[in-house]
Formats: C-alpha cells, sequence, structure tokens
C-alpha cells in the first residue's frame, strides 16, 4: 500500500511540473493550483504509513475524483490533458515493458517468435477480444487497441525499413471499404515514429509507429480501434502507450 501511494505521489509530482506550462493560456477554470492534491496525497501516505490501508484507500479515491475534475475542466477549456497510464504489462522473459489504462482488460498475448510480442487490450473484454480481427464487431463506447513489439523483419520488412514505410505497407492491405488518411511523421523519445488514421464501413482506427531501439532494430506497432466517430478519445491513449514502450 505504501508503494502505490508513492507512485502516485510521483504521478502527480509530473502532473504539476507538465500541467501549469500546457495550460498557461488557458481560461481559469482550467486550475494550475494543485496544491490540495497534493495534500490529499499527503494525507493517504500517512494514513498507509501508521497501518491504516482502508482510510488511505477512500483518499485515494478523492485524489482520482480530483485529478479527473482538474483534467476534464483542462480539456472543455482547450488544454490536452495529460494521461496517467497506471498500468505496466510486461512478460515473463522478454525485455519489453509499456504501459497502459489500468482499467482496461488485457487479451491473450501473441508471441509469434522469442523476440516479438502481440498484445491486445481495450477497455472491455469484448473490445480486447475484437482488437486484433481485421474487421472489428465494436459497441458504442468499446475501445481495442493492440502493441506489437519486434525487429522489422518479424513484421515482413527490410532492417532499414522506416516507420512511415511500415505503416505505407499497412496502409495498402487494410480490407476493402477502408480508407487510410495521409500518413504523419514525427518523433517518439527522438526517434523516428509516424501515425496513421484510417476508418472502415463501421470502425475509425489510428496506428502509430515507431523505433524502439535502432542498434537492435526494433519497432513496436500500437493500434486503436473505436466505432466511427468515436475514435478522437482513443488516440491520446494510444498516443501515451506508445511513448512508454521501453
Amino acid at each position: 500500500m505504501k508503494r502505490l501511494v508513492l507512485s502516485l505521489i510521483l504521478a502527480l509530482l509530473v502532473l504539476s511540473v507538465t500541467l501549469p506550462a500546457a495550460a498557461q493560456d488557458a481560461p481559469a477554470s482550467c486550475v494550475t493550483d494543485l496544491s490540495p492534491v497534493a495534500a490529499q496525497l499527503m494525507t493517504a501516505q500517512a494514513l498507509a504509513s501508521s497501518g491504516d490501508t482502508a482510510g488511505s484507500v477512500a483518499q485515494l479515491r478523492e485524489v482520482r475524483a480530483a485529478l479527473a475534475a482538474i483534467q476534464a475542466a483542462c480539456a472543455e477549456a482547450g488544454v490536452t490533458p495529460i494521461l496517467l497510464l497506471e498500468g505496466e504489462f510486461a512478460v515473463a522473459e522478454s525485455p519489453y515493458l509499456f504501459n497502459y489504462p489500468l482499467n482496461w482488460t488485457t487479451g491473450t498475448a501473441q508471441r509469434p517468435s522469442a523476440d516479438t510480442l502481440v498484445q491486445p487490450m481495450g477497455n472491455n473484454s469484448r473490445a480486447a477480444g475484437q482488437a486484433l480481427q481485421a474487421d472489428p464487431a465494436l459497441a458504442p463506447g468499446d475501445q481495442g487497441a493492440f502493441v506489437a513489439i519486434g525487429n522489422l523483419n518479424t513484421f515482413g520488412m527490410a532492417a532499414d525499413s522506416t516507420p512511415t514505410q511500415l505503416l505505407e505497407g499497412i496502409a495498402a492491405s487494410l480490407p476493402e471499404g477502408y480508407v487510410a488518411e495521409t500518413i504523419i511523421e514525427s518523433t517518439i523519445n527522438g526517434l523516428p515514429a509516424a501515425t496513421l488514421r484510417y476508418s472502415g464501413p463501421t470502425v475509425d482506427g489510428y496506428l502509430v509507429a515507431r523505433i524502439v531501439s535502432p542498434e537492435l532494430g526494433v519497432v513496436a506497432q500500437v493500434a486503436g480501434v473505436t466505432p466511427t466517430g468515436e475514435l478522437d478519445a482513443l488516440t491520446p491513449v494510444i498516443d501515451a502507450i506508445a511513448r512508454s514502450i521501453r
């Protein structure tokens, strides 16, 4: 329990440093004074240290509610909310780690080879189960995703291929009736990356491809899919997952 509270304090420190910078010119409705929340966290820590687990958990619920309210207010004020991905995914005998939303469901991992991971997930079991389907069957509100990590040759690409070329190959192989938008090049953690949005008859999708280790030739794909018209809420989550891969 102490470890949990301390991790949330660290998360708050990250939030308190980055949120004001993002919200400098935002309206007053975007709260940037997090000292009341910091005080609540310190209270939770004190309760945990004294052995009052129930009291500490109750305090943490209040902290989460306060942070959620701040993020919602800032989003309405035009400030991109900061995502705290509290779940950490690790595979036995695999060097790969990434973070994902703690309340999400993870599906069965696929290991096509010893150095390759394909992990489906979603905000419910149906979404997680449909994440790897070529034409997902999703209900309103579903958010499916998957993380694929491996060497470029695992994805059928040459060793010197770029994230853009990886996404070009995926765009060319989309099912009939699907339309891909223009690929956007970027960087993640100082390394090449690219993103692609696409749409199908009943779903919208978003893909991030990035270099994880240029020395080892390791790349990652992170994909998200929602029912038509619901993708914008998922893309920041996919971006955050992609940044967390290490």
